[in-house]
């Protein structure tokens, strides 16, 4: 159930707010270094403590001592059982040595994992119990199934949060291009002991020398190392490096996504969307927080493709204020960008509903819209002249009329012979 890092060509970063990190590379195969320590535990370098936990399957984290108390850790199998630190049924991940050194602990199934240290939590859930303090994280685990789209367009992701720190007598050292430590056009960073660096290292962080565009992080295994280095060899034959570009911008990027129908049908998952950045982006909006929390940043990367795969619905007001701090679109960068295509092919390889084939079903419904106002225009129009021809017929039969008894009151009073007769005056031709 290990996790080959080689393979994984995406960045490995970890964002927090508020005791809550979550990582935005999709892909799973990352590793993340939590100090396991009390009061809670922590992101080396940083100092922040973290609390929940967001990953991929695929993805593992090390769990290491960091303060001079004893540690281990414990899985347990009920979210209550963790809420209440009773660890009758909990299940045993690390010792307090297997701690000491680091323990890797790698998820293959999605789902929720609560862990702790149970030191001085015999039937008690109260300090000096380690759990009760505060020692104690939950992992939410999601399948890289759930989806994920990669796409192009300008771009940039705030650069990495933990800087790389070296333990005692060790140093930060970089290599551009070399072919052992980063391939062309990359720079990695890594440490070493400072009293074995070799030549062609130089002694300064990748950002130092210009590569401040943080790619990914993996563990190599360098071969030909000097006769110099061979203690280093011994105490770490595998070393971790984060790798690093100098492009200002990588366009090509990837979200997770789920697919909101382009219809009315889609209404209540895109209305549960909206909902979600109303209640968790208000900080980001109003300016009180600076870090994109993960239940801001996930439904707004989804409305994020969204808007650009369906032009049934406009971009909603609020995500529009988020859009603009421009501090939520966030993602997995690419590594060379293999995994974009152009948008537009994009966009043809996604299922279409029939009400999305052709014109969407906004056009349609505005296209029907349309029509029937001009048609009510055209009625309206035609009933118009209809009675302006019934008004003008009736005033022309009305001046003909008087003009006829006009006429007939300057005949001379004799009677007609018609009249004479009994006859109403009316003449038929022959």
């Amino acid at each position: 159930s290990g996790i080959d890092k080689n393979e994984t060509e995406n960045n490995c970063v970890l964002h927090c707010s508020g005791g809550s990190c979550h990582s935005h590379n999709v892909f799973g195969g990352c590793v993340f270094e939590i100090d396991w320590m009390i009061p809670e535990p922590r992101l080396p370098g940083s100092g922040s403590s973290i609390k929940n936990l967001v990953l991929f399957t695929g993805d593992a984290i090390k769990l290491k001592t960091a303060d001079q108390f004893a540690h281990n850790v414990y899985e347990f199998l009920d979210p209550e059982d963790a809420e209440m630190c009773n660890f009758s049924n909990s299940i045993e991940r690390a010792n307090t040595e297997e701690t000491d050194i680091g323990h890797l602990i790698a998820f293959s199934d999605a789902g929720e994992y609560f862990l702790a240290c149970s030191i001085l939590c015999d039937g008690l859930n109260a300090p000096p119990c380690h759990c009760s303090i505060g020692q104690k994280l939950k992992v939410e685990v999601k399948d890289v199934s759930e989806g994920k789209m990669c796409h192009s367009h300008n771009y940039s992701m705030p650069n990495e949060v933990n800087p790389t720190t070296c333990p005692d007598n060790f140093v930060v050292v970089s290599s551009v291009g070399d072919g052992t430590y980063a391939p062309p056009g990359l720079c990695a960073e890594f440490c070493m002991p400072s009293t074995s660096v070799p030549p062609q290292l130089t002694m300064s962080s990748c950002a130092g020398i210009g590569y401040d565009v943080f790619v990914e992080q993996k563990t190599i295994s360098p071969p030909n190392i000097s006769p110099s280095t061979e203690g280093y060899r011994r105490l770490q034959r595998n070393i971790d490096v984060k790798l690093y570009s100098n492009e200002g911008t990588i366009d090509c990027h990837c979200h997770s996504f789920e697919n909101i129908t382009c219809n009315a049908e889609g209404d209540g998952l895109y209305d549960e969307h909206i909902s979600e950045i109303t209640q968790f982006c208000q900080g980001i909006v109003n300016g009180t927080e600076y870090t994109c929390p993960y239940n801001c940043f996930q439904p707004f990367e989804v409305l994020h493709l969204h808007y650009l795969l369906c032009d049934y619905r406009i971009p909603h007001p609020f995500f529009k204020l988020i859009e603009k701090t421009q501090k939520c679109h966030l993602a997995a960068r690419s590594y060379n960008g293999s995994e974009c295509g152009s948008f537009e092919t994009e966009l043809s390889n996604q299922p279409l509903n029939e009400d999305s084939k052709g014109l969407s079903a906004g056009q349609i419904a505005g296209a029907v819209i349309g029509s029937l106002a001009i048609l009510s225009i055209i009625i309206a129009i035609a009933a118009y002249v209809y009675k302006q021809n019934i008004r003008k017929s009736q005033t022309e039969k009305k001046q003909n009329a008087s003009t006829f008894n006009s006429q007939k009151s300057d005949r001379p009073s004799s009677a007609s012979p018609h009249e004479a007769n009994g006859t109403n005056g009316d003449v038929t031709m022959a």
